[in-house]
């Protein structure tokens, strides 16, 4: 009879454990960066003034790979407009491709760990071309 309760306790015990792990893997895969998710981009400067390029959100398309739309920045009287990125992230790579930032992450990075540093080339009006950087997270 003991032995049989003991049985009973270890089979219920390994049902138990198979539902956990089966639990975390869907909240793993679920937080990954998914084609057809998106997400707002935020973008942290040391500026004394918020970079505002971006023009909607985040779309991750194909997985791992997340495409923002830019806008014309404006600070105050200065104006320009992104022309180029770098990422200064190991595993990231960034570029500008027809007014669209493109960023490439690590595979299966969840996108609460999506964090890039990535240098911007900003074309004033002035005609000259000037360095920004920030890191780019995304927020759901």
């Amino acid at each position: 009879m003991i032995r049989t309760k003991t049985r009973s306790i270890s089979k219920v015990a390994a049902i138990f454990m198979c539902v956990a792990m089966l639990f975390s893997v869907m909240a793993i895969s679920a937080s990954a960066l998914d084609a057809g998710t998106t997400y707002t981009p935020v973008l942290t400067t040391g500026a004394p003034h918020p970079i505002d390029i971006f023009a909607g959100d985040a779309v991750v398309d194909p997985d791992d790979v997340v495409t923002i739309e830019l806008q014309p920045m404006s600070v105050g009287t200065v104006t320009g407009e992104v022309v180029g990125a770098v990422s200064n992230t190991s595993g990231y790579t960034a570029v500008v491709s027809g007014g669209y930032l493109i960023v490439t992450s690590p595979a299966g990075i969840a996108a609460e760990a999506f964090s890039a540093s990535i240098t911007f080339t900003i074309a004033l009006s002035s005609g000259a071309h000037m360095p920004a950087t920030g890191v780019l997270t995304l927020a759901s």
